[in-house]
């Protein structure tokens, strides 16, 4: 696409003439108007009624005026705007025929950024919107609106039927109810968070046929991250009962899993990939099936940066009404997020372990959680028992006597070396499998796990359930593979800089810029900037501090301790940040994904090589920028890289709900104590001998002998 030049307000112009002609609107001056030209005609510096000065663009839909476009140089913040355009929406001239008063279809545009707002919805306000919607639909809006007022989508969602119970869990239910509430207050985003074997699915077809039956949904787009979920997501809806009809989904709406990168006019609900849906917006005329077998977040090919989309006329941006997103991975809200913003339409995920990034995605609005542990407690899901095996060595160690030939491996580049022990070799358990490994010590694990199968583990059983078995990741994580390469820091980042503090009359408790400390970073989470929140002033962020410089996506280390290790990726909250002198900062290049990045820094080996080289003065440790550009790093396939960072999020939200059951289960304890106290001194704990002295007589007792005068002991000499 060709960068118009000129004025910043002619840019503008030309950009925003070129997204109407793409949506289907045919641009003219006012001095040249013919309304009969086509459905849609968008007509410059039209000028309204007297004080309500020039509209920039009027739109004309099947001859009637129905919208004005309020036009803003790059850069304006057009939420401000949006009352300049209500303001245009009533200046109409009042010989001028409109179906509407004040015209209903507004929208503010720079050219890059759109807003719509449409005031035949309810408590109406602007949204963003990737382009113009096209005049038959804003005709078709119209058309319904006028046979029957408030009969959009969004106005059908305040006034949906009540849901039946029937057929549905509890939990289901309270999700659908509380997602419909969501959708009825307008909320563009909303999270559906269920365990796995709760039934996600099963709500998604209920839900999505309430939208599309009582709400009017046009289409739906359901969105997975490989084609077999989508083959399992088709039959689901083949097997969907509509409630209280007894007809299967799939006899009355068409349902498309799509195989061409052609979407079906008149399907209600289309099944189709994160990758397969971008190759239609790119306007490609095929797409290779087999990359749909694999997640979109292991495919080489979809690791880069995508291509910014544009507007593709043959799909426009109101095509789908809802789309509703199945365990799509964390890509998708990352790379991918702009194929599910092209789209004029409510986003609904639906997942059993939300990442950092999917709840910062759907803007916290997360429907109640369904989590294992309810699923458990319910009966839906069945609980599980750890079995663990200890060998010798596991519990106590053991030694290498001298005298043996033993392997040694590098940690970072796998170079092994044959060396002649001279004196022996002990080590602990802790040290076992990370810096001594015994591959018998495995063998007697899987021996004992067959052994004990049927007799201790699974009594009685002649089949195995389904079992985990938790192995050591230890050296998984800190060994590269033969396929990975070491690099250093500094090959695999555009640069690694540090931070500057500026003086302290500059450090604000408010401002412009965010300012990060050390304090701002931690051993695992996400970046934390709700602790002793500075600032600093745009102007010394451009000039006196430019160096530090702070994007979204750069990975930060802390680089003054102890302890070392402190590193956060840069969220996309703020455009820019700061930093003072204590945090370095690493930017990586493509093919390297900033979170795999972080948890390189976080590696022990890296930090245990770069604490055997680093200063230290007075107890303090300080890494040099020369040796941060140096730490060798086990660099994998970029299929690998967003494959391990997701394992990690899995792993680290698993921890969560651990703990989290071992904290409720404590509490149920406790709870338990005090009920058996209570039990047992109301003498209902144990069965009661009617024989037995009455607590009454025996307390009497006690009293009388308490009240009784003591009579002195005479001391013996």
């Amino acid at each position: 696409m060709t960068t118009p030049t000129g004025r910043p307000e002619d840019r503008a112009r030309s950009n925003i003439d070129r997204l109407l002609t793409d949506s289907g609107w045919i641009i003219q001056n006012r001095n040249g108007i013919n309304i009969e030209a086509g459905r849609g005609i968008a007509i410059r510096e039209f000028l309204l009624a007297p004080g309500y000065g020039f509209a920039d663009y009027l739109l004309y839909v099947d001859g009637y005026a129905a919208g004005v476009v309020e036009a803003k140089k790059a850069g304006v913040p057009l939420t401000e705007v949006e009352l300049q355009t209500d303001r245009y929406s009533v200046g109409l001239p009042a010989n001028l025929p409109a179906p509407r008063r004040p015209l209903p279809f507004c929208y503010q545009s720079t050219g890059v950024e759109t807003r719509f707002t449409n005031l035949l919805e309810p408590d109406a306000r602007s949204r963003p919107v990737f382009g113009f919607h096209r005049p038959e639909t804003l005709a078709s809006w119209l058309e319904a609106d006028l046979k029957s007022p408030g009969s959009g989508v969004r106005n059908r969602l305040r006034i949906l039927p009540p849901l039946a119970r029937e057929g549905l869990w509890d939990h289901q239910y309270r999700v659908i109810t509380n997602l419909e509430q969501s959708l009825a207050r307008n909320h563009p985003r909303a999270l559906i968070h269920m365990t796995m074997g709760s039934g996600k699915t099963f709500t998604a077809c209920n839900f999505i046929y309430r939208l599309i039956s009582h709400a009017g949904a046009r289409r739906v787009l359901f969105l997975v991250d490989r084609r077999t979920l989508g083959r399992q997501a088709l039959n689901e809806f083949q097997q969907f009962t509509i409630p209280g009809d007894g007809r299967k989904f799939t006899e009355i709406y068409n349902v498309q899993l799509l195989s061409s990168n052609t979407i079906d006019p008149v399907c209600r609900v289309a099944i189709t990939t994160i990758q397969r849906l971008y190759s239609i917006l790119k306007g490609e005329s095929d797409y290779d099936a087999g990359n749909e077998e694999t997640s979109a977040a292991s495919l080489d090919s979809l690791r880069a940066a995508p291509e910014p989309i544009e507007y593709n006329p043959a799909v426009p941006i109101e095509t789908f009404d809802f789309i509703v997103t199945d365990e799509c991975h964390r890509s998708i809200y990352n790379l991918w997020r702009q194929v599910l913003e092209y789209f004029d339409s409510f986003v609904i995920g639906l997942t059993a372990t939300p990442s950092k990034n999917t709840l910062g995605f759907f803007n916290q609005n997360v429907m109640p959680a369904y989590t294992h542990e309810d699923a458990i407690a319910d009966g839906v899901n069945v609980g599980f028992d750890f079995y663990r095996i200890n060998t010798r060595i596991t519990s106590a160690g053991s030694r290498v006597e001298s005298g043996y030939w033993i392997d040694k491996r590098d940690r970072l580049t796998r170079a092994r070396r044959a060396e002649l022990l001279d004196a022996e070799l002990s080590y602990t358990p802790q040290e076992l499998n990370r810096d001594v490994v015994a591959p018998d010590q495995i063998r007697t694990v899987v021996r004992e796990f067959r052994d004990k199968l049927f007799t201790d583990i699974f009594p009685g059983r002649t089949e195995v359930p389904k079992t985990l078995v938790f192995a050591s990741v230890i050296r998984r994580a800190t060994s590269p593979r033969p396929h990975w390469v070491t690099a250093c820091a500094g090959d695999v980042c555009d640069f690694i800089t540090k931070g500057t503090t500026p003086a302290a009359h500059e450090l604000l408790p408010s401002g412009e810029i965010p300012f990060l400390k050390v304090n701002n970073l931690g051993f695992g989470g996400p970046l934390d900037f709700t602790k002793s929140r500075t600032y600093v002033r745009r102007h010394v962020h451009d000039h006196d501090l430019s160096r530090s410089k702070v994007l979204p996506g750069d990975v930060l280390m802390n680089i003054v301790g102890p302890p070392l290790g402190k590193v956060a990726v840069v969220p996309d909250s703020n455009a820019e940040y700061n930093i003072n002198q204590a945090i370095a900062r690493f930017r990586a290049k493509p093919g390297l994904e900033p979170h795999y990045l972080a948890l390189l820094l976080r590696n022990p080996d890296v930090l245990r090589w770069a604490l055997s080289r680093a200063k230290t003065t007075a107890g303090q440790v300080n890494l040099t920028l020369e040796l941060c550009r140096d730490l060798p790093l086990p660099i994998a396939p970029e299929s690998e890289q967003q494959e391990i960072v997701a394992f990690v999020e899995a792993a680290a939200i698993e921890a969560v709900n651990a703990s989290g059951a071992i904290d409720t289960a404590l509490a149920r304890a406790a709870r338990l104590r005090q009920s058996i106290l209570k039990y047992a001194f109301e003498g209902k704990l144990v069965p009661q001998d009617p024989n037995d002295e009455p607590a009454s007589v025996l307390l009497e007792r006690i009293r009388a002998t308490r009240t009784a005068p003591r009579t002195r002991a005479r001391a013996i000499r």
